[in-house]
């Protein structure tokens, strides 16, 4: 698969630089990844709405949130709000991002990323400027019939931009083309996610496997981004009614 193949609208856009893509986190939260702001340097996760085009936010917010622990309190702090936002929308916001948090909440890996800090950001981008103006003038030189010494040769400096993707150094682009294959073969997990349903299971549609409550659907391998394959049938993993939003601490 050529890299113009994969849809923009699938990876997290700018600032953010793609660190890595958590999988196996089940289905209907969407495209979960770790990223980090090339604007401010600060560890972040961005959701991405998965292959049946879940995660459609209707208005756009920007919040700050805080818990302080001496004293005791909590904050949520509205940076960018629409015309007539309405609190339902921003309460969605915070509720999928408590269900995509419980889904990596022990995995030591996010704990780390999200712990870290902020990284120094990289340094802004070289302009074209003085690369043009080299050029211009080497252009100029030769056309007066001049070669120009090895103290006279301007140096060119190649202009660089920050791409729409950027991807981390330990973290090849071969190996996002690969991921972005691998999406639609997600193999079954040796054990039941957190919060997944475990014998007995609550509904005659579900199945026992590998000591989690799974249910069969109608598609077939390959079965896509949300859905894990196991001996030729694809399954979602079987959950009660959804769980009222976590903090990150108790």
């Amino acid at each position: 698969m050529d890299k113009e193949d994969i849809p923009r609208s699938e990876v997290p856009p700018a600032p953010y630089h793609v660190l890595k893509r958590y999988r196996g986190i089940g289905g209907g939260v969407g495209r979960l990844y770790e990223v980090r702001n090339d604007k401010t340097g600060n560890a972040a996760l961005v959701l991405m709405p998965g292959p049946k085009g879940e995660l459609r936010p209707q208005e756009d917010w920007e919040v700050r949130l805080t818990s302080h622990v001496a004293p005791p309190y909590l904050a949520l702090e509205v940076e960018r709000a629409p015309v007539d936002g309405q609190p339902q929308q921003l309460a969605w916001m915070l509720d999928r991002w408590a269900t995509a948090l419980v889904r990596i909440e022990e995995r030591p890996e996010a704990q780390a990323h999200l712990a870290a800090g902020a990284q120094k950001p990289p340094p802004p981008p070289e302009t074209g400027h003085r690369s043009f103006v080299g050029t211009v003038a080497m252009a100029a030189l030769l056309a007066l019939g001049v070669t120009p010494g090895p103290s006279s040769t301007p140096e060119p400096i190649s202009p660089t931009a920050p791409p729409a993707l950027a991807v981390d150094k330990q973290m090849p682009p071969v190996q996002l083309l690969t991921d972005a294959v691998q999406a639609i073969a997600l193999p079954m997990p040796q054990g039941p996610f957190k919060g997944q349903n475990r014998p007995p299971c609550k509904s005659k549609h579900e199945v026992v496997i590998r000591g989690g409550c799974w249910v069969e659907i109608a598609s077939r391998p390959p079965c896509g981004d949300d859905a894990f394959e196991h001996e030729g049938k694809c399954y979602m993993p079987g959950y009660s009614a959804p769980r009222p939003p976590q903090a990150l601490n108790p």
